[in-house]
């Protein structure tokens, strides 16, 4: 318990400093702490199930660099239902929400776009993050997933400020700002269930 309490606790002081970092104010941090609080792989870690050591033990079928790829990157682990090998306490669900997936996609094109120094940085712990995560899952499977899941939160966090700053601009065209609004309510829907899922494997596995 305290292995994990101390490892969140790092992991959300880690990743808000790099909000903080590349916004420049403090109020993003509260969001992005939000947004840790309804994400499953943060959950996973908060709740012990699978526990690290089960994570440690998962590895890829294979032991080339492409299935190892292929497995850590798979949208199934990604967005969807998780490692069919373990029991997640968060039910079936991947590392992040499927309203994520938009968030993390558009906190990457203006990463890609923007021409500040933090941002390159970003992109730079999330490729070498990535990188250093195929290579070691051959031993430490899932739980080297936690050298790219933390920036991939953070280009969320990114993503979502960019899009209310959109929504909120006048010019904005009114079928974006449907598309924005649509995306808002899928993510306190699917946040809802996740923590209804939740309630119900608690009940299941005790």
């Amino acid at each position: 318990m305290i292995t994990r309490l101390l490892i969140i606790t790092i992991l959300a002081f880690i990743t808000g400093m790099i909000v903080k970092y590349t916004k420049k104010k403090l109020s993003p941090i509260l969001i992005h702490l939000i947004f840790l609080l309804i994400t499953p792989w943060f959950l996973t870690i908060i709740l012990g199930k699978p526990t690290l050591l089960e994570l440690l033990e998962t590895r890829p079928p294979q032991s080339i660099i492409s299935a190892n790829i292929a497995f850590m990157t798979s949208t199934d682990l990604m967005f969807f239902r998780g490692e069919p090998r373990l029991i997640y306490a968060v039910g079936e669900h991947g590392y992040f929400l499927p309203s994520f997936l938009p968030l993390i996609i558009f906190g990457l094109w203006i990463s890609i776009k923007s021409k500040k120094g933090s941002t390159k940085k970003l992109l730079i712990l999330l490729i070498s993050g990535l990188f250093l995560s195929f290579v070691l899952s051959k031993w430490f499977g899932l739980l080297s997933a936690a050298l790219f899941l933390p920036a991939l939160s953070v280009l969320a966090t990114l993503g979502f400020l960019e899009l209310i700053s959109i929504f909120k601009d006048r010019s904005t065209l009114l079928f974006v700002k449907a598309v924005i609004f649509v995306n808002i309510f899928l993510i306190l829907y699917e946040s809802i269930r996740l923590f209804h899922t939740i309630q119900v494997q608690h009940k299941l596995l005790n």
